[in-house]
């Protein structure tokens, strides 16, 4: 019982999500989520259909059109490891960290690396498959904090 309750709540924050995507996009666009399942404590992680995922929009509940498991030719992810080029140099500590979590991922992951300062996402390694490329690329920030360094203003 208690394995489906959290799993609600991870249903209903993702719906929160779409919802609020949604009410961004012009009427009739559909938008994609990726939506992560997680057992607890090494068990399998359970079969989740279209059918278990409720969206609501305001008080209407939205369809969910598709539902596709991220494996095989679905499995691509491109992600990106942006890093605030103003941090302490104690983010050191955890370069490691990020270069095993880079190194982690499927080969259908591409992995980019950028840096943020002064407003700015300066790219150091374009999105790659070569996870050890990527994991190359990371470097201590150079602690000296800039203007702005949110690439969101």
């Amino acid at each position: 019982m208690k394995k489906n309750h959290q799993f609600t709540l991870a249903v209903f924050a993702v719906a929160i999500i779409v919802a609020g995507a949604q009410a961004q996009q012009t009427a009739g666009v559909p938008v994609h989520v990726v939506v992560t399942v997680e057992a607890h404590k090494g068990k399998e992680p359970p079969v989740i259909n279209r059918e278990d995922a409720m969206v609501h929009e305001g008080r209407d509940r939205d369809p969910v059109v598709d539902w596709v498991p991220a494996q095989g030719e679905h499995a691509a992810l491109e992600l990106v490891i942006l890093l605030d080029d103003g941090s302490n140099t104690t983010l050191g500590t955890q370069l490691d960290d990020l270069r095993n979590f880079i190194s982690s991922h499927p080969d259908t992951t591409t992995v980019g690396v950028a840096y943020m300062r002064d407003g700015v996402a300066q790219v150091v390694q374009n999105l790659t498959s070569d996870h050890s490329l990527a994991a190359k690329a990371l470097r201590l920030p150079l602690g000296i904090r800039g203007v702005n360094a949110s690439p969101y203003r």
